[in-house]
């Protein structure tokens, strides 16, 4: 009973010990993606950075659940998480080629815009050369 004690005890030291890494490697990479967001913004990537924070905390808990037990979650995580990473790649590219059509009229409309205010400056400029002969 001692023996079954104490290796329960060492196998809660183990776990602990991993659950501390995993909390530890969420706080940096929270502070990583925290970082890439602030620089890049809207960058599209977030379901593939989350899908690699999802692959460490696998591999490390296959140190205790094993690799078979280990290959079966991350089936599992595959299964569930590739329609998310192909939504969400595929609702980025739409928001970008949303975002370049809005640019590309916004542009059209500035352009006919400056086109429109040079033509009048010169219509009024030429009046006024009119006005001053007379």
């Amino acid at each position: 009973k001692t023996e079954s004690k104490s290796l329960k005890t060492a196998e809660f030291s183990q776990d602990l010990a991993l659950y501390a890494g995993l909390f530890g490697f969420g706080l940096m990479y929270n502070r990583i993606v925290g970082e890439l967001n602030q620089k890049y913004g809207q960058h599209g990537y977030t379901s593939i950075l989350v899908a690699f924070g999802v692959s460490v905390t696998l591999a490390i808990l296959s140190l205790r659940v094993g690799a078979e037990n280990t290959l079966r979650l991350a089936t599992g995580f595959a299964f569930s998480g590739l329609p998310m990473i192909f939504g969400d790649t595929s609702r980025y590219l739409r928001y970008k080629q949303e975002v370049s059509e809005i640019l590309a009229k916004a542009h059209k409309a500035r352009k006919g815009f400056d086109n429109a205010r040079q033509s009048a400056a010169g219509e009024g400029q030429g009046s006024e050369a009119y006005s001053h002969g007379d």
